[in-house]
């Protein structure tokens, strides 16, 4: 029950329940601790809720805003004679065993104001058990959000009380106030902060790396967690990405507390091997292009072991295949190698079946992706057409849909994806 200084404010409000709202996990999910009823009261604020003085909140890691003070309620009968003018809810904290001779108290005001006479009050939680028709008033905020866990690591003491202030009668004004405490005693809960339990981090993988276990770059002792990510990661809790692998993103070390909420830690795996994007081929010069970046910023390579600052290569043979290697500048980091070729392409075919000269191979082409190429006669005819694919060179065996053509000198035009086209004439000798 309410225990108020003064005994007007007695004789004008009937003594029923208040409460405070905390979030425990969850800003969303509001906890409600009775403060002057306890058990199952039917007067209680929440009937079936726990009974906030000398209640153990829980653990919570610092800085982990899983406990959080919300605001309070409080609800009474109110007499025709009287007003209520504003109510406080308030509080201070402090370790266990340190209250200060004068605690500093911070003060929030309950703002939402419900009445009712029968049923239920017009927020639809708590019931007015009326039994004599006189009129019930509850006073409530929950819009506080009072981070408990930006405090370093200890036991700590939640105190709170309830301050009215209301004219009960022609002695008395808003400017009187009253208490809600517990026998001069105000209400005490108990909470644990304790100290993180690891720190984020990020880790760099070039392709050729060795596997690391994440749990080592988290700089946690706490072994009861669980790795959640893009790829699952072997070794348990230490968590061993293998770059080559595992999926590059976010792996979230989770450990839960016995209050049931959860902390996480993350590490951020990136993968820093440069990729080749293109390699442009032109008539007698090839350039490489990264994928990511200006050209200005890497190296470039035919072979990973002789590198230039230009991204331009001369005099290479036609017909030849080639690796094409990129890396930043002053890092190791090299990319996997993107095989080309310079077009090699023969001007002459005899497709008679003696094994010599049958068919035009379009040497270069195999890393030509959604190249086209195309066959014409000399009256601008097509009677021949190809779309490259991966791995493949382009063939012509000097024939229309099967069908033998005419000897004749014929033209063919091939379309790279990089604009470039390249033409040329071929002679087509039939016996």
């Amino acid at each position: 029950m309410f225990i108020f200084s003064g005994n007007l404010f007695c004789q004008s409000f009937g003594n029923l329940a208040s409460a405070v709202s905390i979030n425990i996990c969850t800003t969303t999910s509001t906890k409600y601790f009775n403060i002057t009823n306890n058990g199952n009261s039917a007067d209680a604020i929440s009937p079936n809720g726990s009974f906030f003085n000398g209640i153990f909140l829980g653990e919570f890691y610092e800085n982990s805003k899983t406990l959080n003070l919300s605001g309070g309620e409080v609800k009474s009968i109110l007499y025709d004679n009287s007003k209520i003018c504003e109510i406080n809810l308030f509080y201070t904290i402090y370790e266990v065993n340190s209250r200060p001779a004068s605690p500093i108290f911070t003060p929030l005001k309950l703002t939402d104001f419900f009445t009712c006479s029968s049923g239920m009050f017009s927020d639809n939680f708590g019931s007015c058990y009326d039994t004599t028709n006189k009129k019930y008033i509850k006073y409530k905020n929950f819009e506080y959000q009072i981070d408990l866990t930006s405090r370093t690591p200890a036991r700590y003491v939640l105190e709170t009380y309830f301050q009215y202030s209301g004219e009960l009668g022609s002695s008395s004004t808003c400017a009187d106030k009253y208490f809600i405490n517990n026998n001069t005693q105000n209400y005490r809960a108990e909470f644990t902060i304790l100290p993180i339990p690891g720190k984020d981090s990020e880790i760099e993988f070039c392709k050729d790396d060795a596997e690391v276990s994440l749990f080592s770059l988290i700089q946690s002792s706490n072994n009861s967690g669980s790795w959640i990510g893009p790829s699952e990661l072997n070794g348990g809790y230490l968590g061993v990405f293998n770059p080559k692998n595992n999926a590059f993103g976010k792996y979230v070390y989770q450990i839960d507390n016995p209050a049931g909420c959860s902390y996480s830690i993350e590490v951020d795996t990136k993968n820093i091997t440069p990729v080749v994007k293109d390699v442009l081929i032109w008539d007698d010069y090839i350039e490489i292009l990264p994928l990511l970046g200006a050209v200005s910023e890497y190296e470039y390579s035919l072979d990973s072991v002789i590198w230039q600052r230009s991204n331009r290569f001369n005099n290479l043979v036609k017909g030849t295949v080639y690796n094409a290697f990129i890396r930043r500048i002053n890092e190791t980091c090299t990319s996997v190698p993107k095989l080309f070729s310079l077009l090699s392409i023969s001007n002459f075919i005899s497709p008679n079946g003696d094994g010599k000269n049958d068919e035009i191979s379009f040497y270069g082409t195999e890393f030509l992706n959604n190249s086209e190429l195309e066959i014409y006669d000399v009256n601008g005819k097509k009677v021949y057409k190809e779309i490259s694919k991966p791995n493949s060179v382009m063939k012509w065996n000097g024939k229309e849909a099967g069908r033998d053509l005419p000897t004749s000198t014929y033209w063919y035009l091939l379309r790279l994806l990089n604009g470039k086209n390249f033409t040329g004439w071929i002679f087509l000798k039939n016996n």
